[in-house]
């Protein structure tokens, strides 16, 4: 009897092993490796000062870090110098992102930019080469910042006077990482980076003697953005029987900022990077040569684009009038839609190769008069290179628009904030004619807002 039963149980054993070696309901553990090029993967570096001041050498592609992942895997299945990448790579079969990243994303730094980008999810298969991931789009991660002392400042203030700068959370002159700014800065053309958080704020303190007067001016700017160049500005006010600043009598010093998106499109491939004007521009076989009689006067002026829900139609549809390309925005803003914030954005980007001449905004609208305007501290006439008085450019800050503008090539016309303060008078229609002007041509957006 014992004999049979521990018969019937090797023989269950047997089975139970058999069966689990040949089970049709266990998945197939494939293995395999596939490859990947070098060449499959670009970097679309996006800096248009970089290419403005032809840093070249400061970026080079070499230098990018780029790092293979897995979907869904902790740590990275390989990491690369890019110059030192083999042309070839060899992966595991699955599912991948690649990053690359220039630089380190430090707290404080002098001219340490931070960029950063990752791929679409790609496939690598067994066996399989993969020659094309598309491009890589790097972006400028950390906050630029840069200081001018104005000529007048500069030669009144002592050697030892200087910015300190810091980007924090809280806004005030915490415990953060600070960098000095002084006037060797400004003429050796030094930068400082500094890390982005969400919500951070800038805080530029001004300390020295100016004039014999012990000096102290704090500066602080809400909200900063990553990828943006903050240039400040510190100069010297005469105003008698004022006091302004933390200065009393007739001397102050005083600072106004200007902010500029550095990013653009820009092609690294090789190593030296041209600006627009010196690049060719017949690469692309498909389209007609520049000289054929037929083909259109390439348009060098000032150019446009908006964020939804705006709409504009595209620049190479449109065709200059004695130098003035006129494009006509309509917005229509529901008065219950009043709170939706995409609704409400209203952004438009101006650029311009050769620098901005003029930039102004005339308002056109049955309630903001010129008398309601002034009663707030604003006018009827934005002028955004040259504004009016130090108050209205202070007012222009304080709705998020950039002042003193003149040579800049990228300009962020955003007038969201205007959106509350045009709600309040009810159904109406209100119209902002933005004129932007260099060398090369005059643009013109008549941007019509209808609430209703």
């Amino acid at each position: 009897m014992k004999k049979s039963c521990l018969y019937i149980l090797l023989s269950l054993i047997t089975l139970v092993v058999s069966c689990d070696k040949e089970s049709p309901f266990e998945p197939k553990q494939e293995t395999g490796h596939g490859q990947i090029t070098k060449s499959a993967l670009g970097i679309d570096l996006r800096d248009e000062e970089m290419t403005q001041t032809r840093a070249a050498s400061d970026i080079n592609l070499d230098d990018f870090k780029i790092t293979f992942t897995k979907v869904g895997a902790s740590t990275p299945s390989a990491i690369y110098r890019y110059g030192e990448m083999p042309e070839i790579v060899t992966l595991e079969k699955g599912s991948y992102t690649v990053r690359a990243e220039y630089g380190d994303d430090v707290e404080a730094d002098w001219n340490s930019p931070y960029y950063a980008g990752e791929s679409d999810t790609f496939t690598i298969n067994p066996d399989e080469i993969t020659d094309d991931i598309g491009d890589i789009v790097c972006r400028l991660q950390n906050v630029k910042v840069t200081i001018d002392f104005a000529p007048i400042l500069t030669e009144q203030m002592s050697d030892d006077s200087a910015v300190e700068v810091r980007v924090s959370g809280s806004g005030t002159a915490d415990d953060s990482k600070y960098l000095r700014f002084s006037k060797n800065d400004q003429i050796a053309g030094n930068a400082g980076y500094f890390r982005h958080v969400e919500g951070v704020s800038l805080v530029a303190t001004f300390r020295g003697m100016v004039e014999g007067l012990q000096t102290v001016q704090t500066k602080s700017y809400a909200q900063v953005q990553k990828g943006y160049h903050y240039k400040i500005t510190f100069k010297l006010n005469t105003q008698s029987g004022e006091s302004r600043g933390d200065v009393t009598g007739a001397l102050a010093v005083d600072a106004t900022v200007t902010v500029t998106d550095v990013e653009r499109n820009v092609d690294v491939e090789d190593d030296v990077i041209l600006d627009d004007n010196e690049r060719p521009r017949e690469e692309d076989p498909e389209k007609p040569d520049p000289g054929t009689p037929d083909t259109p006067t390439v348009w060098d002026g000032p150019s446009v684009t908006v964020d939804k829900p705006l709409q504009v139609p595209a620049m190479e549809t449109l065709k200059p009038e004695n130098g003035v390309i006129t494009i006509d925005c309509a917005h229509t803003i529901p008065l219950d839609k009043i709170d939706d914030e995409e609704i409400t954005h209203v952004l438009l980007n101006f650029k311009s190769l050769a620098g901005f001449d003029e930039f102004y905004a005339d308002i056109d609208s049955p309630n903001l008069t010129p008398d309601e305007l002034a009663g707030v501290g604003l006018s009827d006439h934005l002028d955004l290179v040259q504004p009016e008085s130090e108050s209205l450019a202070g007012a222009l800050q304080g709705l998020g628009l950039p002042v003193y503008i003149g040579g800049e090539h990228i300009v962020a016309f955003d007038i969201s904030r205007f959106m509350g303060l045009l709600a309040v008078f009810g159904e109406n229609e209100h119209t902002f004619r933005i004129h932007a002007k260099d060398k090369d041509g005059e643009l013109v957006v008549n941007l019509v807002l209808t609430f209703k």
